[in-house]
């Protein structure tokens, strides 16, 4: 009996460790199922997270583009536009919240969270996004407010941006991307009086300055600075010399030669590096890293043999233009005739016997119908420009108090000439909106064209020669490209748009240039990309909610 109990005793701990076994396995099975679950849950909210930044970066891809011919789109209207996006795939769906503590309009960057979920799992996705103002494919002729071959002074002038496809010009809230350059070696840029660049300097040559800068500082040359306040880094590939100089920290101060405080009453704060001696604290190197400052040629578009041929068959005399008031289309124009006098006088336009001829400009592949003139003078009258109109004129062009009027938000004037052009005093340009030069209602058009551009094949042959001289109080929108000749930008009026001359003297105690940086989208070289702005995540990476979340 005792034998028996014993192995009844046996059977029953055996099968009660056999089921015991049984059922911890069962539990691990089934603990191990529920996690696979949850992982599988937690991958696809994290899918769906993702997709959700998918999303949002192609939002602002196609709304960048998109802002260039339409002047409602702006980047908080892009970043409202990302927390109204909705996911297509339902069974994977997320949800965008921008942070609007740290979004950037200006600059175009937009920081959002993108929260996937997927039967009860949550997944965070953290993303900075960044919208470039930049060309990316570099096709754009115009990436800084003032571009010369061979020098560019300013005096008594404020250069700035802004960003037409965002609205008017604010001067409460102006960008920083009004920068100057110089292109050859022997070209300087010198910055004096009471002027001051929101944007950076970058020259081919020597740098001298006495008024602020709010950006960097960047010379192939010698830089000597005098009173200068600026808040960006400093570079020479000579020397620089200093006096009284205020350099905010966080930036760099790096001369491959030396470095001379004459008074010694600078203020530097920043990380200073040298290559030859200093008498300011720094850390000499003998290595020195060199900046790029390859700006490509003067002349890209080889302008002269690109300007279209003057045969006098298809020049029209300036006499048929004389004092009257024009209406320009694209291929044909009318003149305003007048008949009566005082209360009796009734005006009306007919057609008149200017013609086009169809020209194929910088080696485009299609043809534009172009008005041909031996000179033109603008004096006492009004031009109305309807459509995109294209005028060549091989002598002089002057205008004084003379009134050109864009048609429509669509219309725009271009200027091929190949001599002096004097755009005088009292020269308005009134938009459809019949806001006269405030800015208001200067931006580019759905086509790419700007209100006013002007293309000059003259060569000075001194300092005083002058391609283009502006000297009217009124606001004009031009993009000027002139890369032979001297420009000289000295009336009362602000310069929005960009200029690039073969030197570039801006001198004004009244006006101001302001840099468009819609500019930079535009494809300005035949047979280039598009010039599109470029959009990149600038930094992505997960984190997981903190409880409650």
């Amino acid at each position: 009996m005792n034998k028996k109990g014993f192995a009844l005793l046996s059977v029953l701990v055996i099968t009660t460790t056999t089921t015991m076994l049984a059922f911890s396995q069962f539990r691990d099975n089934h603990l191990q199922e529920r996690m696979a679950g949850n992982q599988q849950k937690e991958i696809s909210a994290r899918l769906a997270a993702e997709k959700g930044v998918f999303a949002a970066f192609e939002h602002i891809k196609e709304q960048q583009k998109a802002s260039i011919s339409d002047p409602n789109i702006t980047s908080t209207s892009i970043a409202q536009g990302l927390e109204a996006l909705v996911s297509a795939d339902e069974n994977h769906p997320f949800k965008l919240a921008v942070d609007w503590d740290v979004f950037d309009s200006v600059n175009n960057t937009f920081p959002l969270v993108s929260t996937g979920s997927y039967k009860g799992a949550f997944s965070y996705l953290k993303t900075t996004i960044k919208a470039s103002e930049e060309s990316e494919s570099g096709s754009s002729l115009f990436k800084d407010a003032a571009t010369g071959c061979h020098g560019v002074t300013v005096k008594n002038g404020t250069v700035d941006s802004y960003n037409s496809a965002e609205g008017p010009y604010d001067p409460d809230a102006h960008g920083t991307k009004g920068s100057v350059a110089t292109i050859a070696s022997d070209g300087d840029i010198i910055l004096e009086g009471s002027g001051e660049v929101y944007g950076n300097l970058t020259s081919n040559g020597n740098i001298s300055v006495t008024a602020t800068v709010n950006g960097d500082i960047t010379a192939v040359g010698d830089i000597t600075l005098n009173k200068v306040e600026t808040t960006g880094g400093i570079y020479a590939g000579g020397n620089l010399a200093m006096d009284t100089v205020t350099a905010a920290s966080g930036n760099k101060i790096t001369v491959e030669g030396n470095i001379n405080d004459n008074k010694k009453k600078s203020t530097i704060d920043a990380t200073v590096t040298y290559g030859g001696s200093s008498n300011i604290v720094g850390t000499q190197s003998a290595s020195i890293a060199t900046p790029d400052t390859d700006l490509g040629d003067c002349d890209p578009l080889n302008i002269v043999t690109n300007m279209p041929t003057t045969d006098p068959e298809n020049l029209n005399n300036n006499a048929d233009i004389a004092g009257k008031s024009f209406t320009f289309g694209e291929e044909s124009s009318e003149e305003q005739v007048c008949s009566g006098n005082g209360n009796k006088k009734s005006c009306r336009y007919e057609p008149n016997t200017l013609e086009t001829a169809d020209i194929v400009l910088f080696d485009d592949t299609n043809t534009t119908p172009v008005y041909f003139f031996d000179e033109l003078t603008v004096s006492r009258q009004t031009i109305t420009v309807d459509g995109d109109v294209t005028l060549y004129v091989q002598g002089n062009i002057t205008t004084q108090n003379a009134t050109f009027v864009l048609a429509d938000n669509s219309s725009s004037l271009t200027i091929l000439s190949a001599s002096h052009i004097d755009i005088g005093s009292n020269t308005t340009t009134v938009f459809a909106d019949g806001v006269y030069n405030d800015g208001n209602a200067l931006r580019i058009n759905e086509d790419g064209e700007v209100p006013l551009t002007i293309y000059s094949s003259y060569a000075s042959e001194t300092d005083d020669d002058i391609a283009l001289a502006v000297t009217s109080n009124a606001d004009i929108y031009a993009k000027v490209y002139a890369p032979l000749g001297n420009v000289s930008l000295t009336g009362g009026g602000n310069i929005m748009g960009a200029v690039r001359g073969n030197t570039v003297t801006f001198n004004s105690s009244a006006g101001q240039i302001h840099y468009d940086q819609a500019l930079a989208h535009i494809n300005d070289i035949p047979d280039g990309n598009s010039g599109e702005a470029t959009t990149k995540y600038a930094s992505v990476y997960y984190y997981y909610p903190e409880p409650g979340e």
